[in-house]
C-alpha cells in the first residue's frame, strides 16, 4: 500500500470516528432537562401543605431506586418547585390529590403489573388499616410520597405528549393558588 494512501485512509478514519463521537454526545435543546430552582417563596405560612421533605431524602431515594437521569432530574425539579413540600400527604394522611391521582391511575393502568408494595401501602392507608398520622421523619411515609411522585411523573410524561409545562404545578403549591383557582371557577360560573 502506498504511504500516501495509508495516511489519507488513517486521517479519514480518525475524522469519521471523532465526528461520530461528537454527534453521539451532542444534546439537543429538547434533550436537556432544566431543573427548576428551589422556590423559597413557599414557606410554612403560605404552603398548601404543612409537611416538608428533607432534600437528602430525595437523593437517597434516587440512589436506592436507581432512577435514570431523566426521572431523577424531574423528581428534583418537582420538589424544588414545591420547596420540598409533600405533594400527596398532609398531617392527617393521604390528601385529596393522592386520592384523585390514585383513582385516575387505577382507571387508566393495570395496577396489578406495577409496584405491588406501593399498592399495598396505598390500600392500607386509604382503608384505615394503618395509623393515618403522618410524620416527615417516617421512612415509609417518605418512600410512599416519593414513589407516588415517581409514578405521577411517569404517568404525566407518558400521557402529556411531551408537554411537561404543567407537571410541577399540577398539585397545589400554596394556599393562595387554590383560592385563586376557586375564585376563577366561581367567577366563570353563570348565575341564572
Amino acid at each position: 500500500m502506498d504511504k500516501k494512501y495509508l495516511l489519507i485512509l488513517t486521517g479519514f478514519i480518525i475524522a469519521a470516528f471523532s465526528y461520530s463521537c461528537e454527534t453521539s454526545t451532542k444534546r439537543t435543546e429538547k434533550d436537556v432537562i432544566v431543573i427548576t430552582p428551589r422556590n423559597t417563596e413557599i414557606t410554612a405560612a403560605n404552603a398548601y401543605n404543612n409537611l416538608f421533605l428533607d432534600s437528602s431524602d430525595i437523593n437517597k431515594f434516587i440512589t436506592a431506586q436507581k432512577l435514570n437521569d431523566t426521572m431523577a432530574t424531574r423528581l428534583r425539579s418537582f420538589y424544588n418547585a414545591r420547596n420540598f413540600q409533600f405533594a400527596w400527604f398532609d398531617n392527617t394522611g393521604l390528601n385529596e390529590q393522592a386520592y384523585g391521582f390514585r383513582s385516575l391511575y387505577d382507571y387508566s393502568i393495570d395496577t396489578s403489573e406495577g409496584n405491588k408494595s406501593l399498592e399495598y401501602r396505598l390500600n392500607a392507608l386509604m382503608n384505615g388499616d394503618v395509623d393515618s398520622s403522618v410524620s416527615p421523619k417516617d421512612a415509609n411515609i417518605v418512600k410512599t410520597e416519593l414513589q407516588l411522585t415517581q409514578r405521577f411523573i411517569d404517568y404525566y410524561l407518558t400521557n402529556s405528549e411531551g408537554n411537561i409545562e404543567g407537571l410541577e404545578h399540577a398539585v397545589p403549591l400554596t394556599k393562595s393558588e387554590v383560592l385563586k383557582k376557586a375564585a376563577t371557577v366561581l367567577a366563570d360560573r353563570k348565575v341564572p
